[in-house]
């Protein structure tokens, strides 16, 4: 005798199966059959087979009319004997960790047998079941991809696969918080009579971008406080664009159109906030491993470092100024290791584009 174990996930009670017929492969024999009720609580069970078994395969069948029974391909056994099921021939959609309030449905896509399809989840809709064979092809995972449509924008998981039957929906989003903070509207002989403020925010990824706004707000002393709370993937790489005005007493001063991704913001009889995005998609990645970007003002403090690779999107720098004007310098190491330095430059520019390698004229400065 020969002695295995079949392990089942408890989930798999969620799906509508009334049977798992496991199939023992003999090499001299017939099959032996082991029957498994997955509504009597799925657990490991212990097995005694007569003979020790080449392979095994099993057929899923499915409450009364859901559809045809689902055939395995012949699978092997681990090396202690252990068989683990966890494709039945479905893929049931769940989406308990979605919060439908922040998001208002989303669109999956998959490959079918006979093109790409969708389908939706939502509040009212929070799962779906699809059946190999009839659904999907059979044999092989499912190819799919999820579009999180939200009040902000749109967010974009593609090339996904799913090996097993339950397909757990993942909740991406992170709140991020930008408050307004007036400075010259409050005490006794304020300077600032009102802030009239344009905001909106953007982040984005390889494929896919996360937009909101236009929002107007007015900030004064009856209405002093200013907070936007809004979903990010990464709260560090979304960025708040805003302008407007600042109303003193006997002028205006315009605020030009800034990005920052600060979460406080001071703004009102303060220098302005100014920003810097830094590009590297134009660097030779075939000569280079890594690219070390220092930026920095006249203050001490105004000073930060940012590493890029090949992979890396662009990043954001943001400096308290009167004038948009900073400094940056570079060091490009090169496959080998060795070290080719830019010394420090002068610019005005919100955009740095990164040369495509040190000494090379052409990089710009847009």
């Amino acid at each position: 005798m020969f002695r295995l174990s079949c392990s089942i996930a408890e989930t798999a009670a969620q799906l509508p199966i009334s049977e798992v017929v496991l199939r023992l492969a003999a090499p001299t024999s017939a099959p032996e059959e082991h029957r498994f009720d997955l509504k009597n609580a799925p657990r490991p069970w212990t097995l005694t087979a007569t003979a020790q078994s080449g392979g095994y395969s099993y057929r899923v069948i499915f409450e009364a009319g859901r559809a045809p029974d689902y055939e395995s391909p012949i699978c092997n056994a681990g090396p202690q004997g252990n068989i683990v099921i966890d494709d039945f021939g479905v893929r049931l959609f769940l989406t308990p960790d979605i919060d439908f309030t922040v998001v208002q449905r989303i669109v999956v896509s998959y490959l079918s047998l006979d093109g790409l399809r969708t389908f939706v989840l939502n509040a009212t809709n929070r799962t779906r079941l699809l059946f190999a064979g009839i659904d999907y092809p059979a044999g092989a995972p499912l190819s799919y991809s999820l579009e999180y449509e939200i009040a902000d924008g749109n967010y974009r998981q593609s090339d996904l696969t799913a090996a097993q039957s339950l397909v757990l929906v993942p909740y991406p989003f992170v709140a991020k918080t930008t408050v307004f903070r007036p400075i010259g509207i409050a005490g006794p002989d304020p300077t600032v009579l009102k802030i009239q403020l344009k905001m909106e925010h953007h982040e984005d990824g390889p494929d896919w971008r996360i937009a909101a706004g236009p929002r107007h707000q007015v900030i004064d002393r009856q209405n002093p406080d200013c907070a936007w709370t809004y979903q990010t993937v990464e709260p560090d790489r979304a960025l708040m664009l805003y302008s407007g005005s600042i109303v003193m007493s006997g002028r205006i001063n315009q605020i030009f159109p800034t990005e920052c991704k600060l979460t406080v913001i001071p703004i009102g009889d303060t220098p302005p906030y100014n920003s810097v995005t830094i590009m590297p998609d134009r660097v030779h990645w075939e000569l280079y491993r890594a690219v070390a970007v220092e930026l920095s003002t006249g203050n001490p403090s105004d000073r930060e470092a940012f590493t890029f690779t090949a992979d890396s999107l662009s990043e954001f720098w943001g400096y308290f100024s009167a004038k948009p004007s900073y400094r940056w310098a570079a060091q490009y190491e090169q496959i080998d290791g060795s070290i080719v330095t830019i010394r420090p430059q002068k610019a005005f520019a919100p955009v740095l584009t990164l040369p495509s390698e040190p000494g090379v004229a052409e990089w710009a400065l847009a």
